[in-house]
């Protein structure tokens, strides 16, 4: 879902740059664009489209999974923790 936001931003700025002149009215059409595509559930049936195998073994997708993301860094969009990590990096 976030690649199809992104996306669509990216062709709207290049088709009407007019209506992207300041930071804030693009975070605003950002977001409407988001809710749009959660509106539309543009990504009903991913699990349908997509398999998803981890270590050889097929993993099975939940019926109302509308992505995936792949993530090896603690964090994701913009600083958004995506779960909860137990890292020691030897500090102690």
């Amino acid at each position: 879902m976030d690649a199809q936001i992104v996306l669509q931003f990216h062709e709207m700025r290049i088709e009407n740059p007019h209506i992207f002149f300041h930071r804030w009215v693009n975070k605003l059409w950002y977001g409407l664009m988001g809710w749009e595509q959660i509106w539309k559930k543009s990504c009903a049936g991913f699990r349908d489209m997509v398999s998803l195998y981890v270590d050889g073994r097929r993993v099975a997708i939940p019926e109302d999974c509308e992505g995936v993301v792949f993530c090896n860094i603690l964090s994701y969009g913009g600083g958004s923790r995506l779960w909860v990590a137990e890292v020691n990096f030897g500090l102690n």
